[in-house]
């Protein structure tokens, strides 16, 4: 799911998720100030449209681990059931 140059940057900010974090937060915390500080706006939110990538990359994150355990539960379930196909039955 994060294969690919297309998530080359989703894989950066997972990789680095800490920084990502807080330079995101950095990042959307001065745009915000400037915007409001230069008279532009009296209010800005437009800061957190920063977070996007960042929120983006966690829900294919996610996404992925859930596919991961599906796959790994659907493995399980298949040796059980060959091993009790397998198993002499008793009587």
């Amino acid at each position: 799911m994060l294969q690919g140059p297309r998530n080359a940057p989703l894989r950066l900010l997972l990789a680095h998720r800490v920084g990502a974090y807080v330079l995101t937060f950095l990042a959307s915390f001065i745009l915000n100030k400037e915007l409001v500080w230069s008279g532009v706006l009296r209010f800005s939110m437009w800061g957190w449209l920063l977070w996007i990538p960042l929120l983006a990359a966690e829900a294919k994150l996610r996404q992925a681990r859930r596919l991961g355990q599906q796959r790994v539960i659907a493995r399980m379930q298949a040796r059980h059931e060959e091993a009790r196909d397998r198993a002499p039955s008793a009587g």
